[in-house]
């Protein structure tokens, strides 16, 4: 435990670097398990799992479906319990058969609420398994076009990742605003406070 601890606040200096100030717009404390639906909808739809592709709904979570996608990514549990990213490609008429975005994204612990950037560049999504302040962090991936992969994640780091839970980082299509949810002054465990930085 004390081992943890340690590596959270070193975690935690180490994000300092990176920290930024963004101008908070407006906030709205929202329930946990719906929050997701009143982001903006940038010509696509929220659905709740548990959906088709994850049955197990032990998480409140959401899959970000774009409008005529080709490639959805969700969070569902793997064969370990754990949540991972996941991927599926329509062709023809159908969705294949869900499998691991990619190794980088997989830790010992949860990965949930991807949502890829309209262009396909650039994937958000929280993790309470890789390196941070504690709690669920904040993440960004970045497509490699040259090496046709994903880059490794980086924490957004302070404010967006704090020591406790920080989920669904999303920018608005016009590049003014960002938005994320985080429980860090709720009274209880069943609500979130969504920013518009």
């Amino acid at each position: 435990r004390l081992e943890r601890l340690r590596m959270e606040n070193l975690n935690g200096e180490n994000m300092l670097r990176f920290a930024s100030t963004p101008t908070v717009v407006a906030r709205k404390q929202l329930s946990l398990k719906d929050f997701y639906l009143w982001y903006p909808k940038d010509a696509g739809s929220w659905c709740q799992t548990p959906n088709v592709f994850d049955a197990s709904g032990a998480f409140p979570g959401a899959t970000y479906v774009p409008d005529q996608a080709r490639e959805i990514y969700f969070s569902a549990h793997d064969e370990d319990g754990q949540l991972s990213i996941m991927r599926t490609e329509h062709s023809d008429s159908l969705w294949s058969a869900p499998v691991m975005a990619d190794e980088k994204f997989t830790t010992g612990g949860n990965e949930v609420f991807p949502y890829v950037s309209a262009d396909g560049r650039t994937l958000w999504f929280a993790s309470d398994g890789l390196y941070g302040a504690g709690g669920y962090d904040l993440y960004v991936s970045h497509w490699d076009t040259k090496n046709k992969e994903w880059g490794e994640p980086e924490n957004l780091g302070f404010p967006y990742s704090s020591p406790y839970n920080d989920y669904l980082f999303v920018n608005t299509s016009d590049g003014r605003y960002s938005i994320f949810a985080s429980d860090r002054e709720c009274p209880g465990s069943d609500s979130v406070w969504v920013y518009v930085l």
